[in-house]
């Protein structure tokens, strides 16, 4: 947390962080069929966020627990390019920006039997003599019936212990989630594929995205063209030709507010990357 989790990045931002990974492999790209499962269980001192996606192989998790890599190229088979999870060093600054302690523990959907875990504790860090680095190690083990993916075919499993950060509450945590989710979570509930739930300290579920958020409206002079935005931002009259063929004009001017209504949420503009919202 002093060091690689020293991102400034806040709870809700490193618990989306880890949420992305979820997104970016789930089931239901693999299996159409399947319904994609996330669960963040919320504890006295401690966050787990749980899914049934296609999980990882020790190789895998490997490079996603490896502070020298975090290549794209590692992880192929769902050739997905849009990805919303920086895989690899996303997963390691958010857990440690949340805590001194996470568990990851994962089941490939290609070896369903075997499950692989790591643990890693930067406590022990703290003493510049330690030796913990060097003896770090995957453990590779037959699935457990006490495993935080016994109800699961595959996924992973992430949970952080000894808080760093203060979580929001449970109602907060959903609002949050469904807020930066929205498309992903719009778009599985219509399909009727999505279980999502916050489990409060107190053990009470709350269901994510029942409620559909809708945009307050959609204005064709801000939608630009990311795919294919050519020199359109260096004409003196901001025109574009759009990917659907029509001819933009970029008007008018953006003004940054002094005060913000939390309430209303009728100001200020959302801004999204590869459906995920990023501010």
């Amino acid at each position: 947390p002093n060091v690689i989790g020293n991102q400034g990045l806040t709870a809700l931002e490193a618990i989306a962080e880890l949420l992305a990974n979820s997104w970016d492999w789930r089931i239901t790209k693999k299996h159409p069929e399947r319904s994609t499962k996330i669960i963040i269980d919320l504890g006295e001192d401690s966050i787990e966020v749980v899914d049934n996606g296609v999980g990882m192989t020790r190789s895998e998790l490997n490079t996603g627990i490896n502070l020298a890599e975090s290549s794209d190229e590692v992880r192929d088979k769902l050739n997905e390019k849009a990805r919303m999870g920086r895989f690899g060093m996303g997963m390691k600054v958010a857990a440690l920006s949340l805590g001194w302690r996470f568990t990851i523990t994962t089941i490939s959907d290609t070896d369903a039997e075997k499950e692989n875990v790591f643990e890693f504790n930067s406590r022990i860090l703290e003493d510049p003599k330690s030796s913990y680095l060097n003896e770090l190690k995957i453990i590779t083990r037959n699935k457990t019936q006490d495993s935080p993916l016994k109800d699961f075919i595959s996924g992973t499993s992430i949970k952080i212990e000894d808080l760093e950060l203060d979580l929001p509450s449970g109602a907060a945590l959903a609002v949050g989630m469904q807020e930066r989710f929205s498309p992903e979570i719009n778009f599985l509930r219509s399909k009727d594929r999505l279980d999502f739930k916050v489990i409060n300290e107190d053990n009470h579920e709350i269901p994510v995205g029942t409620s559909e958020i809708k945009h307050a409206f959609e204005d064709e002079i801000l939608r630009l063209d990311f795919e294919n935005p050519g020199p359109w931002a260096k004409h003196k009259e901001y025109k574009y030709i759009g990917y659907n063929g029509k001819e933009f004009q970029l008007r008018g001017f953006i003004q940054l507010l002094k005060q913000r209504s939390e309430k209303e949420r009728k100001y200020g503009f959302d801004l999204w990357c590869n459906n995920q919202l990023i501010e």
